[in-house]
């Protein structure tokens, strides 16, 4: 099997690497409704200096939004969930490793919870950031990590500022599961200076900008095959053989029911 079909059979779609692995090509079956770079200078609000952002007119990663085969577009529509790729270079940000800019989503007018989210690592090895931020008072009282590789799933839970290091040498590819009313709020970790923690080659370091932090918690990614979500099932292929279990994207109110263990672990921050 060659490497790009090895990359369509983990996502589950007709995909295929282009150009060394810095482009995805996507077969004329399927549908993509945007895509968009994120230039290196538009990280310069989460990093330590200009010169960290340099080429600053260089692509950092490119972000691939509702993408479909025909035959799967209305129940994504009946789903309220769109499937996302996102293709984040390795080349480092100064001292830091290649990261993504971080954001929440927007929080609801009706709850106190906002739209969780799924990924599934394709190509390469992910960190993944998680954390509650005071802006106020530079404080970030909760703060984690998940490692993750090809075919790794990894649940984004409600309310939790986050955001993706390419933890490898090669490009990194993840999909995501995603709620279509979900809109990223980008301010807060822009206006700490990026995350309570930044991740280098020499390891994890704090970020100076804060004035407390929390012990950082470091897990691996896990399987949890009550939600569907296990090694050698596609993510977007759960909208067709398990929509069911993608119910909690639009209701986070489930969440706790859907990820008893994880949600009792983060209790006070839900």
């Amino acid at each position: 099997m060659t490497n790009t079909e090895a990359l369509a059979k983990m996502a589950g779609i007709p995909i295929a690497w282009g150009d060394g692995k810095r482009t995805v090509i996507f077969d004329n079956r399927l549908s993509v409704k945007e895509t968009k770079s994120r230039l290196r200078g538009a990280l310069r609000p989460v990093l330590a200096s200009e010169a960290d952002c340099q080429p600053d007119n260089g692509v950092l990663y490119w972000m691939y939004n509702g993408i479909s085969l025909p035959e799967h577009a209305a129940a994504f529509a009946r789903l309220g969930v769109q499937y996302e790729l996102t293709l984040l270079y390795p080349e480092p940000l100064g001292p830091e490793r290649a990261k993504t800019l971080g954001h929440n989503h927007g929080m609801p007018v009706w709850g106190r919870l906002n739209a969780p989210e799924v990924v599934e690592v394709l190509a390469g090895e992910a960190l993944f950031l998680f954390q509650c931020l005071d802006l106020d008072m530079m404080a970030a009282p909760y703060v984690y990590t998940v490692r993750a590789g090809p075919g790794d799933k990894v649940i984004f839970p409600p309310n939790l500022h986050h955001l993706t290091i390419n933890a490898g040498d090669s490009p990194l590819l993840f999909s995501d599961l995603i709620s279509m009313s979900v809109r990223g709020d980008y301010r807060g970790l822009s206006g700490a200076g990026g995350a309570a923690y930044l991740y280098t080659d020499a390891g994890w370091r704090r970020n100076p900008n804060y004035a407390s932090v929390a012990p950082l918690e470091e897990y691996e990614a896990e399987e949890c095959p009550a939600a569907g979500l296990v090694r050698d099932v596609p993510l977007y292929r759960l909208v067709e053989s398990a929509p069911d279990s993608l119910t909690w994207l639009n209701q986070p109110e489930l969440f706790a029911s859907t990820f008893p263990i994880l949600s009792a672990h983060m209790e006070r921050w839900l």
